[in-house]
């Protein structure tokens, strides 16, 4: 293992060390199916044959293990996250993905399926080619669409969150963004140098929506 890939899984430990939940780490150098624990380590980089990520656990992918992971399963997990250092695809297929806290894609790609995507906690597009689910990818925290790219696959983008919702970033396309509710407030904040056609559906200043935007 090179100096700077024990640099980076020391990192990720000591990040990860101090959370309730288990860290689980993908390594398997090839594709295959999230469902088997063969590609799954309890360390970045580590010793195969851990459990597959349950509840309570957070889930990393780095360059332990950069083969394409199939979510040949229903996927519950704490939080997710696609490392700088991560260079295969998390392809979800047909199956629901359920994120209790934060989801956080920094490399690699992500290709949504059909079925719907929850996120409770903060999302964050910061560099994966991140193609969306044709269900609804559901947010209820603060949303950053940064670096990377963003595909809406025709698919739902739904804000649904008790207090004002912010999002942040430059320029997603979104195919259907729904608010949930009728009394919610959200303001899109462009980055700098943004043009103002790019904050798609979001207005200069707080709104009330009552209904669906589709583009």
């Amino acid at each position: 293992m090179s100096n700077l890939k024990i640099l980076v899984c020391v990192c990720f430990l000591l990040i990860h060390s101090f959370s309730f939940g288990a860290g689980r780490f993908w390594v398997s150098s090839s594709p295959s199916n999230w469902n088997n624990k063969a590609n799954w380590s309890a360390t970045c980089g580590g010793k195969p044959g851990a459990s597959v990520p349950a509840a309570i656990d957070e889930v990393v992918f780095d360059d332990g293990g950069n083969g394409n992971c199939l979510l040949d399963i229903e996927v519950r997990v704490m939080d997710l996250e696609l490392s700088p250092s991560y260079s295969g695809t998390l392809i979800q297929i047909s199956n629901a993905i359920s994120i209790a806290g934060n989801a956080t894609f920094y490399g690699g790609g992500f290709v949504g399926g059909s079925d719907d995507i929850t996120i409770m906690g903060k999302f964050q597009l910061s560099g994966t080619n991140f193609i969306s689910t044709s269900g609804v990818l559901e947010l209820k925290a603060e949303a950053w669409f940064g670096e990377g790219q963003f595909d809406n696959n025709r698919g739902t983008v739904r804000l649904n969150k008790q207090e004002s919702f912010l999002l942040t970033g430059n320029n997603p396309k979104f195919y259907i963004l729904d608010v949930a509710g009728n009394e919610k407030e959200y303001m899109w904040t462009p980055v700098e140098n943004a043009q103002k056609e790019s904050r798609s559906y979001m207005s200069d200043i707080p709104q009330n929506p009552s209904r669906t935007f589709t583009h």
